[in-house]
Formats: C-alpha cells, structure tokens, sequence
C-alpha cells in the first residue's frame, strides 16, 4: 500500500539575503493542521539557497503557475 507524503499547508513564508553566502535563507511558516487558525503556524525549519538554485526555484514556480493558466 503506497502512503501519500507528508504535507502541510503554508501560512507564510520569510525570505532574507545571506550576502556574505551570496544566497538566500528560506523558511515557511506551516500550520501543524490544515484546520488550525494562521496564528498558530509554526516555522521549524530554514533552508540556504545559493543564487543559481535560488533563480531555478523561482523560474520552475513561474512556468508551473503559467502553464497552469
């Protein structure tokens, strides 16, 4: 029997530069429940992007959502 993956809906998200990294330091705000309140989402993790992984992610995300129009 195959498990669908984990998921957790985002409530938010913070993005800062890490200019001495020439990156970017990622977290996302997720609620514990899709049915709880935004207030009580929870950031736990933060992740570091250098530039080019940080440009991929952000043009993969622009071509998923235009070919979704």
């Amino acid at each position: 029997m195959k498990k669908d993956p984990t998921t957790f809906a985002v409530a938010g998200w913070q993005l800062k530069t890490l200019p001495e990294y020439e990156a970017i330091l990622l977290s996302f705000a997720c609620l514990p429940d899709a049915t709880e309140a935004l207030e009580k989402a929870v950031t736990d993790r933060q992740y570091i992007l250098d530039k080019p992984r940080a440009r991929e992610l952000a043009q993969r995300i622009i071509a998923i959502l235009d070919s979704e129009e």
